[in-house]
């Protein structure tokens, strides 16, 4: 597989790209109002909620270097470096969140 062609990218493919992006950027601002609404977290919420938010953005970014770095190369499938890094975080994500909330994570 190869990444998409530069007059692709821009006429084809950014279409979707900006309205995937506009539909998370609604949904991810209508869960910070209403964390907002709820009052301040503390505690093991608060900490679970930025460890959260910061390997999200980890995933985020290794997917955008994986795509624009290592796919330039055709060495590993298109498909992999697109869902790569989330198979891989999204577990570390769930475990390192549920031992904080349950008080066995140590600092």
């Amino acid at each position: 597989m190869t990444i998409a062609k530069f007059p692709y990218a821009v006429l084809g493919g950014c279409e979707a790209a900006v309205s995937g992006g506009m539909v998370y950027a609604v949904a991810n601002a209508a869960l910070d109002l209403n964390a907002v609404r709820a009052g301040p977290t503390r505690g093991k919420q608060r900490i679970s909620r930025h460890v959260t938010g910061m390997c999200a953005a980890l995933i985020a970014t290794t997917t955008a270097v994986a795509i624009t770095v290592v796919g330039r190369y055709d060495i590993v499938p298109e498909l992999v470096l697109w869902l790569g890094p989330t198979v891989a975080l999204t577990p570390v994500i769930v475990i390192w969140t549920r031992r904080i909330e349950a008080g066995t994570f140590r600092y």
